[in-house]
C-alpha cells in the first residue's frame, strides 16, 4: 500500500475516499464468552502509515486520517449489506500509530 498515494486531499475530502483495504475478526463466531449475549465482538485493522511516514511525525492529521479511515469502513460494512453499523456499536476503541508507539515503546 502506497501511503503517499492517499495524499492529504483525500483525509478531508470523504465524499471520495480512495477503497480501504481492512481486516475484520468476529471472534463471537467461535467463542460465545467474548461478549454478552446478543451481542457481537469485532475488531478491524486498517493500514495506516508509520508515524516518521503520517505528516512528519507530529500525529497532526491523526484525528483527521482516524475518521476517514472509519467512514470508510462503515461504508463498506454498509455496501456489503450489514445497514449503518455506527447505530449498533456500544463500545470503541482506536489505537493509533501514536498510542502504540506510547503503549508498547517502539
Amino acid at each position: 500500500w502506497n501511503w503517499g498515494s492517499l495524499g492529504r486531499t483525500h483525509v478531508a475530502r470523504a465524499d471520495k475516499p480512495p477503497s480501504t483495504n481492512f481486516y475484520v475478526h468476529r471472534p463471537s463466531t467461535t467463542d460465545s464468552t467474548c461478549c454478552p449475549p446478543g451481542k457481537d465482538a469485532i475488531t478491524v485493522l486498517v493500514p495506516c502509515a508509520t508515524t516518521r511516514e503520517e505528516a512528519g511525525g507530529d500525529g497532526h492529521c491523526e484525528e483527521a486520517l482516524v475518521n476517514a479511515a472509519r467512514e470508510r469502513v462503515m461504508r463498506a460494512f454498509r455496501r456489503a449489506g450489514y445497514g449503518w453499523m455506527k447505530d449498533h456499536i456500544v463500545h470503541e476503541q482506536v489505537v493509533t500509530p501514536q498510542l502504540w508507539r506510547d503503549t508498547y515503546s517502539l
